[in-house]
């Protein structure tokens, strides 16, 4: 199983499809209960299925802006896949102030280069997050 316990907190280890590296990441209460009610069953939907339903609840959510990727043009929640939601949940970990090497190693980057890849956080996204810093008192 890849979900264990460890001092009253859950854990997920999986390997990296890529690089073989072990990722282990805390396991949030609310996704903790749904796991349990699925007996940590994670059976389900193939790649291309979950992002169908992610197109869905995008576009109730009302993700409509026009954007561009590449050659195409559409509504932002066209665009949603999985992907997006681990280069959103690297981009918000950053603005937080999260460490390049910690965010690598939750996300299973090789290293921090590649990781600045997925970053999509704007100078000014990051200059919001560097006013607190004492330097810029």
């Amino acid at each position: 199983m890849n979900f264990f316990q460890r001092d009253d907190r859950y854990y997920y280890r999986s390997i990296a499809q890529k690089n073989d590296r072990e990722i282990v990441l805390p396991v949030k209460p609310d996704a903790l209960a749904i796991r349990k009610r699925r007996n940590f069953n994670l059976a389900g939907d193939t790649n291309q299925e979950a992002n169908r339903k992610l197109k869905t609840i995008a576009a109730t959510a009302g993700i409509d802006e026009m954007v561009s990727e590449g050659k195409k043009t559409g509504p932002k929640w066209s665009f949603v896949t999985t992907h997006t939601a681990r280069r959103s949940a690297a981009t918000n970990l950053y603005l937080q102030g999260v460490s390049l090497k910690m965010i690598a190693d939750l996300g299973g980057w090789g290293d921090e280069g590649t990781l600045r890849v997925y970053l999509r956080a704007s100078g000014l996204d990051t200059a919001l997050v560097a006013k607190d810093l004492g330097v810029f008192r």
